[in-house]
């Protein structure tokens, strides 16, 4: 299951009952052909007949079908493109059990969205992007925390800020910053800061294990090869989440017409990028 295209797995919902993996679309009614589009298409074919009249009326008769086969193709294809599809994954216990949900789930009729660069993992489409952002602003800490940090501070540049820090679950002994008292003391810099932390160190740096959103990343692979290859002392790393991954409120509304739960109320998707600064020990 793992193993296919992203589009094909990127929903899913869970029905213990299920001993087949089966799909279901969910699709915007396509319009009926207007008259002005078959009048079009007609029109665009009429060149074919206009010879037709110098030949039997057997021939005339099976070029007018052809004729007629045209023009309702392509007033089929009229505005076919705003026929927007999504495909719904029902899985059973089988596939529940090689894949990675938060504690307390997957519930029956909730639909789930996978991690778009780790196929196992799987999250509640209400939460989709909290725990994506998440994700990679734990895997950024962790991997300055390999490379050997000594002082660190999480800062917001844009988007989300203040209230979503205080829902993340990041890998790191975080001091919260008083922003009326930060701001008064020191001015906006710290006014920014979200999270402090001094660590002890480490004077043998090393990439850690499992680094998913890294080789997306060329920034971070830079600060990475300076660490490791020309012992860089100071650092500025960006975690930039700009990709709504086609999660958005009206896949939402989608969902919930066709009676499936999300998980929470939706969560939508804002353009944040915050950064990370400190010193190497």
């Amino acid at each position: 299951f793992t193993d296919l295209p992203y589009a094909d797995r990127r929903l899913i919902v869970f029905d213990p009952a299920c001993e087949k993996v089966t799909e279901q679309r969910m699709a915007a009614p396509r319009p009926a052909p207007s008259q002005t589009s078959l009048v079009k298409a007609v029109t665009e074919h009429a060149t074919d007949s206009v010879l037709l009249v110098t030949f039997p009326a057997l021939l005339l008769a099976k070029k007018g079908i052809e004729l007629g086969a045209k023009a309702l193709k392509a007033a089929n294809a009229v505005d076919i493109a705003a026929t927007a599809t999504t495909m719904i994954v029902t899985i059973g216990r089988h596939e529940r059990d090689i894949l990675q949900f938060p504690p307390g789930h997957p519930g029956e009729k909730i639909v789930y969205v996978g991690h778009p660069l780790e196929p196992p993992v799987y999250w509640p489409l209400a939460h989709f992007h909290r725990f994506a952002f998440e994700h990679k602003v734990s895997e950024a800490i962790e991997l300055i925390m390999a490379l050997g940090a000594k002082t660190m501070t999480v800062e917001h540049v844009a988007g989300w800020s203040r209230e979503m820090s205080a829902h993340l679950n990041i890998p790191i002994p975080e001091t919260p910053v008083s922003v009326s008292a930060s701001a008064s003391a020191t001015g906006k810099s710290d006014a920014q800061a979200l999270f402090k932390a001094t660590l002890r160190g480490s004077e043998k740096p090393e990439l850690p294990n499992g680094l998913i959103w890294f080789p997306h990343e060329p920034t971070w692979q830079q600060i990475a090869k300076g660490r490791l290859k020309y012992g860089l002392q100071d650092f500025s790393l960006t975690v930039n989440y700009s990709d709504d991954f086609g999660i958005d409120a009206s896949l939402a509304a989608k969902v919930e017409t066709m009676e499936f739960g999300i998980g929470g109320s939706f969560q939508k998707h804002e353009a944040t990028v915050w950064k990370i600064q400190g010193t190497f020990a």
